[in-house]
């Protein structure tokens, strides 16, 4: 099993508004929290006016290629305002962090953001990919099993990566229905690799 590459289709981490875009348009299947079920999924405009205002700063700083001034914007942000924490400030932290190459520390951001909000599908695919890239195998395989039952794009090649994650996390029997389903056909055209 190769390690998740720019050939992987696991989304990246990104600056500006198009995280939080992309984040506030999550669709809604398949949630891991039933009691959520019926409640819509938070948007940028339902989090707290200064969390906007934090994420809008830091993505001015972020948008300039200045990952350290976007992250320090909203780590001050959360050390002065606890209470208005949300599941956007948290992911976008996490995407800042890992621009400033520290993976480690957006590990524990993404994990804060889908805590917070267990339905948000872009966050569980950032936690996958980062622990991943550590090697934490066992918590990128849950993450992005997640990420891809969320999905409104289920991506083959994510249930792959989860499977993958899963053996190399030595859990062969958690990867084996994931495997099964993708040489099955019913997650679309087998690819070669899904089957070596």
């Amino acid at each position: 099993v190769t390690a998740l590459s720019a050939r992987a289709e696991l989304p990246r981490a990104v600056s500006g508004s198009e995280t939080v875009a992309s984040a506030a348009s999550t669709p809604i299947s398949n949630a891991p929290d039933q009691a959520q079920a019926g409640k819509p999924i938070d948007t940028i405009n339902e989090a707290p006016y200064r969390a906007r205002l934090a994420i809008l700063r830091a993505q001015e700083k972020g948008d300039k290629g200045d990952f350290k001034g976007a992250v320090e914007e909203l780590t001050d942000f959360l050390s002065k305002h606890p209470g208005d924490d949300h599941f956007l400030v948290e992911n976008q932290l996490g995407n800042y962090l890992v621009q400033a190459d520290r993976q480690e520390d957006a590990l524990s951001r993404y994990q804060a953001a889908v805590a917070m909000e267990k339905r948000f599908a872009q966050g569980w695919l950032s936690l996958g990919q980062v622990a991943y890239n550590l090697g934490r195998y066992d918590v990128a395989a849950e993450a992005i099993k997640n990420g891809y039952d969320l999905s409104s794009n289920r991506e083959p090649n994510l249930l792959y990566y989860a499977a993958a994650s899963y053996v190399m996390a030595k859990q062969p029997a958690n990867a084996a229905p994931l495997l099964e389903d993708l040489v099955s056909g019913s997650s679309g055209t087998p690819k070669l690799e899904w089957i070596r």
